[in-house]
């Protein structure tokens, strides 16, 4: 009877942990540590996402990558594929937006459009046999569509959903806010 409960309790975990709608990263740190969910196998993800204002940063010298959702084959430093976004490099006011991935190992990263904060974004995350594809489109309809070649067909297989995630080394400045639709 309790491994059947705790079955239950996770898989009702697994099913919140992919579908929440608010998000908050903490000052002074990288994510919520308590973010995992599995999949068996996932080829595509898509999201509605609101950047808040909490979200705009002085940008540093390295002006990392900020993971916003995807997903893994294995170890995420191996094979994963993510949305990605960070303040834009010219801009302090804009979001850009991009693909941040690991092949076989080796990481990847293309900047592919930008929007701004308290506007929605449709974001749509794909795996495409040897390639790696997101497109965008605002409120506005403004569409902005990137891929990543590998040029070797990849295999989906079971892994692990990835969540947001601030910074490489740097750790968020204040509390930054998310708002996630399906």
């Amino acid at each position: 009877m309790y491994i059947l409960v705790f079955i239950l309790a996770f898989i009702l975990y697994q099913v919140y942990m992919v579908n929440r709608g608010v998000v908050i990263i903490k000052k002074d740190t990288h994510s919520n540590w308590w973010d995992f969910a599995l999949h068996l196998g996932k080829t595509n993800m898509s999201r509605t996402v609101i950047f808040t204002e909490s979200c705009l940063y002085k940008a540093d010298s390295e002006n990392d990558w900020n993971k916003l959702f995807g997903f893994s084959y294995g170890m995420h430093h191996q094979n994963s594929y993510r949305a990605a976004w960070r303040v834009h490099p010219e801009d302090n006011k804009v979001i850009e937006l991009g693909i941040y991935t690991y092949n076989n190992g080796t990481r990847f990263y293309q900047a592919i459009g930008n929007c701004y904060v308290n506007n929605s974004v449709d974001i749509i995350l794909q795996i495409h046999k040897d390639r790696c594809m997101m497109r965008t489109k605002d409120e506005d309809g403004h569409i902005n569509r990137g891929q990543i070649d590998y040029g070797k067909n990849i295999k989906p297989r079971p892994g692990y959903y990835l969540f947001p995630y601030f910074g490489g080394q740097a750790k968020a400045s204040h509390d930054m806010t998310f708002l996630f639709r399906r």
